[in-house]
């Protein structure tokens, strides 16, 4: 994130004027019809979300995936303008910040879901009572994002011939994103020794809810809450930053 080699402070670089490969941010020119196509696909799946999390009284739950969504919306806006001017640093941290930050929100979604998947198959299967898993991984969650915000505030506050401070701030904002990697990791070991013990032990299941756990849309939710997780894992988020 620092500057160029040669960076001239109050020199306004255009395309005309300077190489994107040697002065842009991104060193390249980010592709209008792909960032438009995942941002209109983000705010749709935000409006969807807001509908089902009213008509199903999910409040959290739809809270902290539409914050997710909508963050990282605002992040594929400025990777489109970015288009225009690969040289603005402003259109850079705020694609970087909310791109990296939006999936915390979408982390913590995740992590609201295990205590009542526990719940709904039989709390004396489990290690662990469900409201330590939300809490646990909600306070990781909340942890994660501070770091990231102060990284991040450093970065975007530092002048670019202060490339020491800009280096500090990056690297605050790679250790918050390593602690959302380890508490990804962590989700889901807890998620499949619990899933583990569960096939282990059926007749401790919850005879409560044996319709909803032996539905289609039981294990659909199971599929789509998997592939969230995986598709949240933020590894190679880590080292493009």
């Amino acid at each position: 994130m620092s500057a160029p080699e040669g960076y001239i402070p109050g020199f306004v670089c255009t395309l005309d004027t300077c190489s994107v490969e040697q002065w842009g941010f991104v060193r390249y020119r980010p592709s209008v019809a792909g960032n438009v196509l995942f941002l209109v696909i983000m705010a749709l799946l935000a409006c969807g979300q807001i509908f089902l999390g009213i008509k199903h009284k999910t409040r959290g739950f739809m809270i902290a995936i539409c914050l997710g969504l909508l963050t990282e919306t605002v992040g594929y806006i400025a990777r489109v303008l970015l288009n225009g001017n690969p040289f603005s640093r402003d259109y850079f941290l705020w694609y970087l910040i909310t791109l990296t930050i939006g999936p915390v929100f979408i982390a913590a979604a995740i992590y609201l879901t295990l205590g009542r998947i526990v719940v709904i198959n039989g709390e004396a299967i489990s290690r662990i009572k469900p409201r330590s898993y939300t809490t646990f991984f909600l306070g990781c969650d909340i942890v994660s994002l501070v770091v990231q915000a102060v990284g991040g505030g450093i970065a975007a506050s530092t002048p670019l011939d202060n490339p020491h401070m800009i280096d500090v701030g990056t690297n605050i904002l790679v250790a918050g994103l390593s602690i959302q990697v380890a508490c990804l990791f962590a989700f889901t070991a807890c998620s499949l020794e619990f899933l583990w013990r569960v096939k282990k032990n059926p007749e401790m299941r919850n005879p409560e809810f044996t319709d909803l756990v032996n539905s289609k849309r039981y294990k659909l939710f199971l599929f789509g809450m998997s592939l969230a997780d995986v598709n949240n894992n933020q590894i190679y988020e880590a080292n493009d930053v």
